[in-house]
């Protein structure tokens, strides 16, 4: 760190302390964020917790359509962890076993699977590291 940055601890809202591990730091409009889902595959339901500019958090409570709620239902999705936000503000969530992605929009209140392909038996799962490159991110390799 450079003499000139300055940092400084943000204080969370009370409530996020009893979140535990449901919950995920991210990127919301440029502003920092805490996305909370514990409850997404019981009740469809999730929370969207934002920095504004004076320092105070600002809540947004979300409920998954119906038509949605299927994509999180079940026993896997307290295996669900965030893996951060693309630049449209959807929220990544993974799930490494059966391996997909699962891309919320937290602005139209939309759900989207994208399905990780892996070759093997269902007992057989392997230990899954994903990386999402955003839209603005390429592999391109530069010559020089």
């Amino acid at each position: 760190m450079s003499p000139s940055e300055k940092f400084s601890k943000i204080q969370a809202p009370h409530e996020v302390s009893q979140f535990g591990k449901s919950v995920g730091f991210i990127n919301h409009g440029g502003k920092p964020a805490l996305f909370h889902y514990t409850h997404i595959g019981r009740t469809g339901e999730s929370e969207l917790w934002v920095l504004e500019d004076g320092g105070e958090w600002s809540r947004k409570s979300l409920v998954l359509k119906p038509c949605h709620r299927h994509l999180v239902d079940g026993r896997n999705f307290m295996k669900l962890i965030v893996h951060g936000t693309a630049q449209n503000n959807e929220v990544i969530l993974a799930l490494p076993s059966p391996c997909y992605l699962l891309y919320y929009d937290l602005i139209n209140n939309d759900l989207r699977k994208v399905n990780i392909n892996i070759e093997t038996t269902q007992d057989q799962w392997p230990d899954v590291c994903v990386t999402v490159m955003d839209k603005c991110e390429s592999i391109m390799q530069l010559e020089t």
